[in-house]
């Protein structure tokens, strides 16, 4: 990494006493990369001061060597370069091997999959890819339907369908193939007991608030009728209507034509009873 460019020095011991000493600055280790990217181009530089002259450069990739020369180039970069590198500096007094130099390499999700662990109660789905640094988001999809049906590394599907999920990190993003879901069993018991539910519990809200209604309604008409037969209850008489009536009908009677068989004191009688006032007349 560009944090591992520094000058390294170093001390070499011989049995001629003038050359125990080889000074500085030593090796100088440089690291030129275009930003570690999968695709990129990183040039790793490698230098030394050494007296004699360094005659040769040596690169490995841990224990491994893959190059010589000052300089190490990789110009398209892949995953399987990512490691720790070192360069090696050799004249002919000795040799001398730099600090390591770490290469991580940065791409986006692949080898996307979905496995599926179903069981007799459950289908439980699970989105799984390479990427580095590692994937950030999975999003889920039905086909036929264009927006996501859910997020997380693990979807339980609702419905059966063909699934598939898209494994996303900042350097893009990668589709599965799909895979067929069938839901059966238990889930669908349950969808059907849920849906019969349902249709009870909004069948029994409407029949509750239909009678709530009703029961109002009945409640509105029985006060009205109860004003109305108050209404209807005539209210008793004063005295004196009551007397004028009982005069008018008293003297209706008394001015019927009297019988040829009734004698006149039992007329008397009657027009006596017309005159109830305590005017007494007679006829």
């Amino acid at each position: 990494m560009k944090k591992d460019e520094h000058k390294y020095c170093f001390r070499v011991l011989t049995d001629v006493e003038d050359q125990k000493w080889m000074g500085t600055p030593g090796i100088k280790l440089r690291v030129t990369a275009g930003g570690i990217v999968e695709g990129s181009s990183v040039n790793l530089t490698c230098s030394s001061d050494g007296d004699p002259p360094v005659e040769n450069y040596t690169w490995f990739k841990g224990s491994s060597s893959v190059g010589t020369g000052g300089t190490y180039s990789l110009p398209n970069i892949s995953s399987e370069d990512s490691g720790e590198y070192t360069c090696q500096s050799r004249n002919e007094l000795g040799e001398r091997r730099s600090t390591a130099v770490s290469l991580n390499v940065l791409y986006p999700p692949r080898n996307v999959s979905v496995s599926n662990s179903s069981s007799d109660e459950m289908v439980n789905l699970t989105c799984s890819g390479d990427a580095n640094p590692p994937v950030e988001i999975y999003t889920w999809f039905k086909e036929g339907r264009s927006s996501p049906v859910g997020s997380g590394h693990s979807y339980v599907p609702l419905q059966s369908g063909f699934y598939y999920c898209q494994a996303q990190n900042q350097h893009g993003a990668q589709r599965s193939a799909a895979v067929l879901v069938n839901i059966k069993g238990l889930w669908v018991a349950l969808y059907a007991v849920g849906g019969v539910v349902g249709v009870c519990a909004l069948a029994a809200f409407l029949t509750g608030l239909f009678c709530m209604r009703r029961r109002k309604k009945q409640d509105v008409n029985t006060d009205e009728d109860i004003y109305q037969n108050v209404g209807d209850i005539s209210c008793p008489p004063d005295e004196d209507s009551s007397s004028t009536h009982v005069y008018g009908n008293v003297e209706s009677v008394g001015h019927k034509a009297p019988d040829d068989d009734d004698d006149d004191d039992d007329y008397s009688s009657i027009a006596d009873y017309e005159n109830m006032d305590g005017t007494v007349k007679k006829w």
